[in-house]
C-alpha cells in the first residue's frame, strides 16, 4: 500500500511529514506530490516524490472545458499508474481543487484524509451542512457537469457517490482544526528540524502580511497600527518577517517606523520558514495583525500579540475580513 501526499506550502509539507511520523510509514511507502512550483531545500526528505505543478494549473480550467478535462484526467491517472502498482491512500488538505478530486476518485484510491494546510479554523468552511447552495450545487454536478471524477464543491461537503468517505479521518496539530468536521481527529507533531539560523528568544517577532499589497485596508491605517504594535512591544533588537509579496517600498516604510522608535529591526531571511523558527524554538514573542503564522505561534504555546483592532477602523479592511474569514 501505497501513501500519496499533497504538499505544496510551508505549513502543508511539515504536516506531511508530522503524519508519516505519526502513522510510522515506511520509506518506500510514501510519494510526496509537490504543486504550486513548492518546493523546501532546507529539508531533505528520504521519500520518494514527483513534481505535478504543471497538472496543478492545467486543473484550475478543467471544470468548464470538457475537452481539456478528459485530457487532464488521463494524463493524471497515468502518472498514478507509474507510481503505484496496487492500491493507495491519499492525503489532501481538502477537496475544493479538482486536482485533489481526481487523485481521490482514482481507482487505485483507496480511502482519502485531510492533513492541515493552515492554522486558521474556518468555521464557515469546515463544515458539511447540506445548505440550500449546496444542493444548487448539486444539481449543478448532476445536470450540466455530469462527471464522476470532479465536482463543484461547496464548504466541505462530500458527493454521495464517494463510497470510501466514510473512512476519511483528519491530521492536526491542534484539535481545534477541524473541529467543525464529524471526523476522527488525529493529532500530529511537526518535526523539530535544524537549521543554521539561530534566533535570540529574547527578541520579538514581528510579522507583517502583504494586506496593502492586496488593497485590503487604506496604507496609513495599517503603517499607524504597525507603528503602536512596535511601541508596545518592541525593545532595543526586534525579528521581522515579510511576506513575500510585500514591496520594497512598504518594508522601507516599516523599517523607518522601527528606526522612529528608537529601535532596531533584523529582517529574517525570506528562504526559511517562519514556520521552522516556530517548531524549533520555544516561548518565542510574536507580534503581528492577521496572519495565520500568529495563528499557528499561539497553537505552539508561544506568547502572541495581535493588534488586529488597530485596523478595524478601516471600513475596507472590516469588509475584506467578512469575505475571507
Amino acid at each position: 500500500m501505497k501513501h500519496l501526499f499533497i504538499a505544496h506550502s510551508h505549513s502543508l509539507f511539515l504536516s506531511v511529514l508530522g503524519v508519516i511520523d505519526f502513522l510510522k510509514l515506511k520509506e518506500d511507502e510514501v510519494i510526496v506530490i509537490y504543486t504550486r512550483n513548492y518546493s523546501n531545500s532546507l529539508i531533505k526528505i528520504p521519500y520518494q516524490s514527483i513534481d505535478l505543478s504543471l497538472i496543478h494549473e492545467d486543473c484550475k480550467t478543467i471544470v468548464r472545458n470538457r475537452t481539456q478535462r478528459n485530457i487532464t484526467i488521463k494524463e493524471l491517472d497515468i502518472i498514478i499508474d507509474q507510481l503505484v502498482s496496487d492500491k493507495y491512500v491519499a492525503y489532501v488538505p481538502h477537496l475544493v481543487f479538482p486536482m485533489f478530486q481526481i487523485l481521490i476518485t482514482n481507482t487505485k484510491c483507496s480511502s482519502f484524509h485531510y492533513v492541515q494546510e493552515t492554522p486558521i479554523v474556518f468555521k464557515s468552511a469546515f463544515s458539511e451542512e447540506k445548505s440550500i447552495e449546496y444542493y444548487l450545487h448539486r444539481f449543478y454536478n448532476n445536470t450540466i457537469l455530469h462527471d464522476k471524477r470532479i465536482w463543484k464543491s461547496i464548504k466541505w461537503t462530500i458527493p454521495a457517490f464517494l463510497k470510501n468517505a466514510a473512512l476519511t479521518e483528519t491530521f492536526a496539530i491542534s484539535e481545534e482544526i477541524f473541529q467543525y468536521l464529524p471526523r476522527k481527529n488525529n493529532l500530529i507533531e511537526w518535526p523539530k528540524l535544524h537549521c543554521d539560523y539561530e534566533l535570540n528568544i529574547e527578541y520579538p517577532c514581528f510579522i507583517f502580511e502583504s494586506i496593502i499589497e492586496m488593497t485590503a485596508i487604506e496604507p496609513e491605517i495599517y503603517f499607524d497600527a504597525i507603528d503602536k504594535l512596535i511601541k508596545d512591544n518592541a525593545i532595543e533588537f526586534n525579528y521581522v518577517k515579510f511576506h513575500p509579496n510585500q514591496s520594497i517600498d512598504n518594508r522601507e516604510k516599516i523599517n523607518k517606523l522601527f528606526l522612529k522608535n528608537n529601535v532596531q529591526m533584523i529582517e529574517l531571511p525570506m528562504d526559511i520558514p517562519f514556520e521552522i523558527f516556530l517548531s524549533k524554538f520555544k516561548s518565542l514573542k510574536v507580534c503581528g495583525f492577521d496572519s495565520s503564522l500568529l495563528v499557528l505561534a499561539k497553537q505552539l504555546n508561544h506568547v502572541v500579540v495581535s493588534g488586529r483592532e488597530n485596523l478595524l477602523t478601516s471600513f475596507i479592511y472590516r469588509r475584506w475580513y467578512s469575505q475571507h474569514y
